[in-house]
């Protein structure tokens, strides 16, 4: 399931039976009632609900890293959540969000963030608990998923609690578990996300449908600025299924009702481009270059010397290692999905920056970016 920012605030807000907390950077927000609904903005939000669940709404694509898993441990382990009742939800761009992944900071950028929230989640609770019991809160505790009260022996799941627990302040700055007590983080725990991988129920970009879409292959130029010299387009719209092949300033897509025939008919234009000129890039001449440089004095970035009392050098290893070109590309086909209805335009792609989507297509389209919504979907592991 994925669900926008802003229809979600207005669900749990109305909502009484739900705990809702979010994180905007290093700041917690809270949203307990549809007053506040209009100030709770954050980047990411955790809702308990009064079934048990917990819904983690977090803006990092999943890229085969893993990170959801990664991600929902955290909360899970300030939480002390039950792992099974966390379930995960993409969000979405919309216009006061700032969502994106890269950098390898996916980890980084939310490991304060969500043991934040976790924490402040489960102090809540233990604060209703205590509170329902009429006992010190200090003799509460939190474990799997419910408030334990040690003395009594009584027990109560955190679902039968969010309602109190919505209305209790939220602590600024809530105690966080040490390391020697975590029970989930650094410890082997299978993927949260691995069984709809498996049984083919996880979404990516190419598993999208829209009733009567088009498919197109894109035809590109070998190098920057290549022109067209010939090309056989009466074959390409001789293809079964070929509807039309357009010119772009970038390539030429040719557009079909099927993929099957959409790549017949661009492999059917037989495209002949222009001669590249002679400062084109070539891989060659650029290996040859980089083998070069490596033999010239260049610039030191750090310097380590010796410890005192190390010995005269006696004998040097000079060695040279090659590494090899990785693309920063997907396993899976580039790929995505566009319905324009009117004004309006919906785009499904795996991408790790939905929002500069959002912004570009509506810039291209000249509709205004609230007119225009991105579904990030899944990416292949690359």
């Amino acid at each position: 399931m994925i669900t926008s920012r802003r229809a979600f605030l207005k669900t749990a807000a109305l909502s009484g039976a739900s705990l809702v907390i979010g994180f905007d950077g290093g700041r917690l927000l809270q949203a307990i009632d549809a007053s506040v609904a209009g100030s709770f903005q954050p980047n990411g939000w955790v809702c308990i609900n009064s079934d048990g669940t917990i819904i983690l709404t977090i803006g990092k694509c999943e890229m085969g890293q893993g990170v959801r898993t990664s991600l929902a441990m955290i909360l899970a382990e300030e939480l002390e959540a039950e792992w099974t009742r966390i379930k995960l939800l993409q969000a979405k761009p919309s216009a006061d969000s700032d969502l994106g992944t890269g950098g390898s900071d996916s980890m980084a950028s939310s490991w304060k963030p969500l043991r934040q929230a976790g924490a402040a989640a489960r102090e809540m609770l233990i604060t209703a608990a205590a509170t329902r019991w009429k006992v010190d809160r200090g003799s509460c505790k939190a474990v799997d998923g419910a408030i334990e009260h040690s003395a009594s022996g009584r027990r109560l799941d955190y679902g039968s609690l969010v309602a109190d627990a919505a209305k209790v302040q939220l602590p600024e700055n809530p105690p966080l578990k040490n390391a020697t007590d975590f029970k989930i983080i650094g410890h082997r725990t299978a993927r949260i996300d691995g069984p709809d991988i498996v049984s083919g129920k996880a979404r990516y970009g190419v598993d999208v449908k829209v009733p009567g879409m088009l498919y197109a292959s894109l035809e590109r130029p070998p190098f920057l600025g290549a022109k067209v010299k010939n090309l056989r387009e009466d074959n390409a719209r001789a293809v079964g299924g070929v509807k039309s092949v357009i010119k772009l300033p970038r390539g030429i897509v040719v557009v079909a009702n099927s993929t099957w025939s959409a790549i017949k008919g661009r492999t059917a234009l037989a495209v002949e481009w222009s001669e590249p000129p002679k400062d084109a890039f070539d891989s060659d001449a650029h290996w040859k270059k980089l083998q070069t440089a490596s033999r010239e004095t260049g610039f030191v970035t750090r310097e380590e010397k010796p410890p005192s009392g190390t010995g005269a050098i006696t004998k040097t290893i000079d060695a040279t290692y090659y590494y090899p070109f990785y693309a920063h590309a997907p396993v899976e086909t580039m790929n995505c999905v566009a319905d324009v209805r009117g004004n309006r335009c919906t785009i499904w792609a795996p991408t790790q920056a939905p929002e500069r989507l959002q912004k570009q297509v509506a810039q291209l389209l000249g509709i205004a970016p609230r007119r225009q919504s991105s579904d990030p979907t899944s990416l292949v592991a690359r």
